[in-house]
């Protein structure tokens, strides 16, 4: 079969960047209205921005939601972390609400004898909540209260706060962490980002487990970002004005519109009519980005489509549980392993991101620091997992483990007589259809009948539907090298109100289990190595997942709009935005 080979020649950077260099935060706009330096009002400046997510709650800790919560763009918009990623790819942490950052070297992050550790933070003095309340240490000791609370947590934690065992308040602008084991984790402060404890705390002293109703969490939200909610309607839209009161000065724009809308072709068509100012991603698939980066030089009407790097990998998730798996025998990793062999994953790779981006050999992002530590590890040559395309190998791998053709061109097993039928979950979109279409030819071609489930909305966002599945679903994140992806604590089950974390193939195997603790407690760079060789090694080797390629995304933002930060798929610098 011969395939369309679609390239895409940009004169831009793969991997983040800033659509224009933003200028300095505290170079703050006047009031809407007022006189500028020019004696003229200002004009109200108001950016709209589409996204192909149904709008949730602001934290899917407390609230459990499956959606958009876990796409970490908007939420910036409000809430305030400690420190954000840098705007240059493989830069160290920026400071946020952080006045400095504990490291071992300037004595605030203390390794102790004992295996525990202590992490003292020191936060801006000028941050405040949208109410006009000063932000506090007080704030944050009560955010990792009430995470820690069992009766208040809807989705496991992220950041390793549930190793924290209490925290010491010094002063209102000084705090520290004690941490009952050593974690790299807290070394960023993640899971730190604090929620108002004047107001979230009568509500917790009532009924704790009442939070994850409460509309502090959608249309009352209160945060200390450079943007105040203003008006919440989750199917439709939600809308932003600047926080004059910010620390690190006004935003540049005043009103951020953000509006849902499902059906990509309709979002360009908004796009395209000069109704919005930016596509986040997920929004479009890459064909129909060229297709609109073709006809903006063609018209030169300014606009941009830029491409960046997913901080992951489009993979098949599989699922490893044999109360659901189907068929039973693809737990074997013989098997496993032919499937993934029989794909071709270059030329896929090329297809799918028009050439810009190389086959995935892990599960992991090159920008990603796991990854650069074992960069050169993974990209050698003689990496011994690389499972190049090989249909006869294929062939082979699936007869020795009792897979014969069957007259239908699909194999039978032998002797249970079970056919080779496996199912894929996908999203519904013209790339996800497509992608999958290829591989479901590459199987055909050894005796796989792939199946095709297009998740409805309704599935899309069931958690329990996913982590039941029975073969396959395709994702376009991934666990990274040695973090709780493949922790069995992190499967959903009735237990845990099927939220539980995002091991959703299920994998459950106590030696995973304690080399990602392991992992989670090294502090050395060369641990850190060792651990995630060791991760790798038993990842990969028993092919525990299907890695196809680095997952590209595409932003398309409008002339005069600068500002647009898109490493990754995190959002956390809006206070940059800007539309002249």
């Amino acid at each position: 079969m011969q395939r369309k080979h679609l390239r895409l020649s940009m004169s831009i950077g793969m991997i983040g960047f800033l659509v224009l260099t933003a200028c300095a935060p505290g170079q703050a706009p006047t009031t809407p209205g007022a006189p500028g330096i020019s004696g003229e009002p200002e004009k109200e400046k108001i950016v709209t921005i589409l996204i192909a997510r149904e709008i949730a709650t602001f934290d899917e800790v407390i609230s459990g939601a499956q959606g958009s919560a876990a796409w970490r763009h908007w939420t910036g918009f409000s809430e305030e972390p400690l420190t954000a990623p840098n705007r240059i790819p493989g830069g160290p942490q920026e400071r946020r609400l952080a006045a400095e950052i504990p490291t071992q070297q300037n004595g605030k992050w203390v390794i102790k004898p004992d295996g525990t550790m202590d992490m003292t933070w020191k936060i801006v003095p000028s941050a405040k909540w949208h109410d006009g309340t000063p932000l506090t240490a007080e704030d944050i000791a009560f955010t990792v209260k009430i995470k820690n609370d069992p009766a208040v947590k809807q989705q496991t934690l992220g950041g390793g706060i549930q190793y924290i065992s209490n925290i010491t308040v010094q002063d209102p602008y000084t705090f520290t962490t004690h941490w009952n084991r050593l974690s790299i984790l807290g070394r960023n402060g993640e899971g730190l980002t604090p929620l108002p404890k004047h107001l979230w705390e009568p509500l917790y002293l009532q009924d704790p487990s009442q939070l994850q109703f409460s509309d502090l969490n959608s249309s009352k939200y209160v945060g200390a970002g450079p943007f105040k909610l203003v008006n919440f309607e989750p199917a439709s839209h939600v809308e932003f004005r600047r926080f004059d009161e910010y620390y690190m000065g006004p935003a540049k724009v005043h009103r951020i519109i953000l509006r849902t809308v499902f059906d990509p072709n309709t979002m360009t068509a908004t796009f395209l009519a000069g109704a919005a100012d930016v596509l986040l991603p997920p929004a479009i698939g890459m064909e129909l980005a060229e297709e609109l980066r073709n006809r903006f030089q063609r018209e030169g009407t300014g606009h941009e489509v830029i491409i960046g790097q997913r901080d992951g990998t489009n993979q098949y998730e599989l699922q490893r549980d044999l109360t659901y798996a189907r068929p039973i025998n693809f737990v074997n990793p013989l098997v496993r392993q032919a499937g993934l062999i029989a794909i071709n994953r270059e030329e896929l790779a090329n297809i799918m991101t028009l050439g810009q981006l190389k086959a995935a050999r892990v599960n992991d992002a090159p920008t990603d620091e796991p990854y650069m530590l074992l960069k050169d590890w993974i990209e050698a040559p003689d990496f011994p997992y690389i499972y190049p395309y090989d249909q006869r190998k294929a062939v082979q791998l699936l007869e020795q483990a009792g897979w014969m053709m069957g007259p239908d061109g699909v194999r039978v097993h032998q002797p249970s007589g079970e056919r080779f039928d496996y199912q894929v979950q996908i999203r519904r979109g013209t790339d996800w259809e497509k992608l999958n279409s290829i591989i479901q030819q590459d199987l055909k071609a050894v005796g796989i009948n792939l199946q095709i489930h297009v998740l409805t909305a309704s599935e899309q966002n069931d958690n329990k539907f996913i982590s039941l599945k029975t073969g396959a679903s395709n994702i376009t994140a991934g666990p990274k090298i040695g973090n709780r992806r493949f922790h069995g604590s992190q499967v959903a089950t009735e237990a845990n109100n099927w939220t539980g974390g995002n091991n959703r193939g299920r994998y459950n195997e106590p030696e995973m289990d304690r080399l990602i603790e392991r992992t989670e407690m090294a502090v050395l760079d060369t641990d850190m190595r060792a651990l995630g060789r060791q991760f790798l090694d038993k990842i990969m080797g028993e092919v525990a997942f299907w890695p196809f390629y680095y997952e590209p995304i595409p932003w398309v933002v409008s002339k005069g709009t600068t500002g647009v930060y898109k490493w990754g798929t995190d959002q956390d610098w809006w206070h940059d935005l800007d539309k002249n």
